[in-house]
């Protein structure tokens, strides 16, 4: 439950329209499931048709692994 999935896309320097919906049904599972789906440190013409596209503001884009990780990890109270 509650699958938090980071994707990497900082190597990546194309995508297309087919990958763009592949993304969105991966994180329309997760969040059916009570998760989330990721993106990671998009560069150039990715950052630029995630930004295009407006999909830059519909998933959650973090600057680097690091970042997604940290936003993905679920947070402990005590008590």
């Amino acid at each position: 439950g509650n699958p938090r999935i980071i994707v990497d896309l900082a190597a990546l320097e194309f995508i297309d329209c087919c990958a763009l919906g592949v993304l969105g049904r991966v994180r329309a599972q997760a969040r059916q499931a009570g998760g989330d789906l990721l993106l990671a440190a998009p560069r150039g013409p990715v950052r630029r048709l995630l930004a295009l596209t407006g999909l830059i503001d519909v998933f959650s884009v973090h600057a680097s692994v690091a970042d997604a990780v940290r936003i993905a990890r679920p947070v402990v109270t005590a008590g």
